[in-house]
């Protein structure tokens, strides 16, 4: 009987049913109920995804919010995808805020389905995110994943886990979101000071700390920005997976970018214009950048480092190395694209030498990664899309070399 709120959704599980008769079974079950009720019940309308016919939910929130004297809170799924890689809304149901509600609120859900095992902090990303998207008509965010449940831990390895759940291992992630959500202008001294507090360390070491997760935090992203994807299970940039499988060479060269601002490798090489793009020899470049400022900040404080943060040190070199993996298989793609069309035998060079370099990277990755987790860690992204996530299937990034040595076999063998 005191129950404050409650949410629904009219889209999964009812296909077949026309949109009318969704609205309705709304209408006349929940909204119905809250009317009974005879009291003020929050409401959370998740959005149908309905396309055009987003305008009849629409009027019927509009309608029943004056009639009802309610609060109802529409929850949109940013970008239509589930990944956090974005800091500027592509949605294309803009029907619900064109012209902007006064009768209800939006709420964004900003999944992560991009990181679940390796630390990760982006103050700079959640704070441009919120500017970027916190309009009037936006009352919050829900933040979180679906392909992870964070209870108890089960990637690390026992011997270094002194928590008990994995929510416990992403505090930075739940912090900056949390913090930064209640008050995008929260200084950076705030996080900082945590860091110390947790592991030992003066301030200044755990600021220099901070700014190199910020900037090795840009790594998930950045694969999330280049490589189509569409829905739940169908991209995990930690894992370098896409559709179930690892992103291989041909792969990265012909998939189209997430982020229509940049472009990718196969029609930067057939000569298209970008346009206001960013051009993916630029991008890759950008990516190095990124790792080693991130791996310099670090190194400048490394060996002050107390044993307690050596988890957070690992996993900033296990971004490192990601992400340089990342830029030179980029690098590699243009060149081995470019061979493919024009015979050119430099190219066919350039692209085994920085894919080669790629493997070298993977290595290291290897290394950061397997230092502290487990070998063989459940991944729901692993499941065929379709049938539903397998949760048998076991991820290691050593499983993955023989693969990345095949990219460099493709050069060759071009």
């Amino acid at each position: 009987p005191n129950i404050g709120g409650i949410g629904w959704e009219l889209a999964e599980a009812m296909n077949g049913i026309s949109i009318p008769d969704r609205i309705n079974y709304g209408n006349t079950k929940y909204f119905g109920a809250v009317a009974r009720a005879n009291r003020s019940v929050s409401i959370i309308y998740r959005d149908p995804q309905l396309g055009k016919d987003a305008s009849q939910v629409r009027k019927t929130m509009e309608e029943m919010s004056e009639k009802l004297k309610i609060p109802i809170y529409l929850q949109v799924k940013f970008d239509l995808l589930v990944h956090s890689g974005s800091d500027s809304s592509n949605t294309t149901t803009k029907i619900y805020w064109d012209p902007p509600p006064t009768k209800y609120k939006v709420t964004w859900m900003v999944r992560n389905e991009d990181f679940f095992f390796l630390r990760w902090g982006g103050s700079d990303f959640i704070k441009r995110h919120i500017a970027n998207n916190g309009f009037d008509w936006v009352a919050g965010y829900v933040t979180g994943s679906e392909g992870l449940i964070p209870a108890l831990e089960y990637a690390e390895q026992k011997k270094y886990q002194t928590w008990n759940f994995m929510f416990e291992r992403q505090w930075l992630f739940y912090m900056q979101w949390g913090r930064l959500l209640y008050d995008p202008n929260t200084s950076s001294d705030v996080f900082a000071q945590k860091f110390a507090s947790k592991y030992g360390t003066t301030l200044d070491v755990a600021s220099t700390m901070l700014q190199a997760i910020d900037q090795v935090g840009t790594v998930p992203l950045s694969i999330v920005r280049f490589v189509e994807s569409q829905s739940d299970f169908t991209l995990h940039s930690e894992a370098f997976i896409a559709h179930s499988k690892f992103i291989t060479i041909d792969t990265l060269i012909a998939s189209p970018t997430l982020d229509p601002l940049l472009q990718n490798i196969q029609k930067f090489v057939d000569g298209d214009s970008p346009g206001n793009a960013q051009t993916p020899d630029l991008f890759a470049l950008e990516v190095e950048k990124n790792c080693s400022s991130g791996l310099a900040l670090l190194n400048k404080v490394r060996s002050s480092l107390p044993a307690s943060a050596h988890l957070e040190v690992a996993d900033i070199d296990s971004w490192v190395a990601l992400g340089r993996y990342f830029s030179s298989k980029i690098n590699g793609g243009i060149a081995l694209a470019k061979y493919r069309k024009n015979g050119d035998k430099d190219e066919k060079t350039k692209a085994v030498n920085y894919l080669t370099q790629a493997l070298d990277q993977w290595q290291n990755l290897v290394n950061a990664t397997e230092s502290h987790l487990r070998v063989g860690i459940n991944l729901l992204d692993l499941g065929a899309r379709g049938t539903g996530p397998n949760e048998n299937k076991k991820y290691a990034w050593s499983d993955q070399i023989e693969l990345v040595k095949k990219d460099i076999q493709t050069a060759q063998t071009a």
